[in-house]
Formats: C-alpha cells, structure tokens, sequence
C-alpha cells in the first residue's frame, strides 16, 4: 500500500565504548531502514548470489533454516561508498530463517573486495517480528557494523524499536 509508512528511533552512545581519541561519527546505514542491508535480498540480488543450505540451527529459542551466500561477481554490478571509495559489493555471509514464519531472524556478512587501508567490513543485523499494518513483518531490531582499518577499529551498534504506523 502506497501510504504505508514506518517511523523508526535510533540510539547509539555519544562516543561508543573503546573509541579512540578523535573518535567521529559515521553512519551505519545512509538511510537507516530504507532497505539497504535488505535490498541484497531483492529479487535481482538474490540472482547475483549464490546460496547454500547449512544445517538448521536455534536462534533464542526459535528454529531457523540456514543459508550461506556469497556475491557471485559475474552477475552483479552493484557498488557502494566504503572510506569515500566507491567499492564494488563482495561479500559472503549467512542468512537465519525462521521455520514455522519464514521471516527473516538474523543475517551477517563480510565485505571480500576492500579499498586500501581497510582490514575488515562486517555487519549483522537482528530482526524480530513485529506487527504493522495488519500483519506480521520482520524488522530490524539491533544492526552492528565492525570496521578495521590498519590503525584503528570501529564498532557502529544501532537498536531500532517503537516502530508505528503513521
């Protein structure tokens, strides 16, 4: 529906805890739950991956199908900013569904193609069930970004909560 709209809030500390001196924001997500992290999940990208089924597993106390997945270049032209790079979308990861709703529950991911001077990108994202408009959706309800790059490292957590219909 073309009028459905959601309002998230979004938290996280003043300076983050083991910062460095000089420590500066930078955002997680450009736009927060406008559907980049999901956005590798749209029909187009799902094509441009290539999944695999990994043995079940319990994620607080709820039963997930498993599946590994990792770019396949080939397919995908996608790009995103990383250190003011444009860096071509690599990346390898799991993906946590639930077996009795088949919403998301977790998914997590390292970058593979780096720009110089970056050690490691990685994300997980927690989803939980929530319900709007109607009906049950997965939301995100913690995202955790890690970057290492050679001289310092960095941690972005962000919680989402009080998602409501406008």
């Amino acid at each position: 529906r073309v009028n459905e709209k959601l309002i998230f809030s979004e938290s996280r500390p003043d300076v983050p805890e083991g910062s460095t001196p000089g420590w500066a924001l930078f955002p997680l997500v450009e736009q927060p739950f406008t559907g980049r992290w999901t956005e590798a999940f749209s029909f187009e990208n799902r094509l441009a991956n290539d999944f695999k089924k990994q043995p079940p597993e319990t994620i607080e106390g709820r039963s997930c199908l498993v599946f590994s997945f990792e770019t396949v270049p080939e397919i995908t032209e996608t790009k995103f900013s990383l250190l003011g790079q444009v860096v071509k979308l690599r990346q390898r990861g799991r993906v946590w569904i639930d077996s009795k709703t088949n919403q998301l529950v977790r998914l997590t991911a390292h970058q593979t193609k780096l720009p110089k001077g970056c050690k490691s990108y990685e994300y997980q994202i927690d989803f939980q069930p929530q319900n709007l408009f109607g009906r049950s959706m997965a939301l995100p309800s913690r995202a955790e970004l890690k970057l290492e790059l050679k001289d310092k490292a960095l941690a972005v957590l962000q919680e989402y909560s009080k998602f409501e219909e406008m």
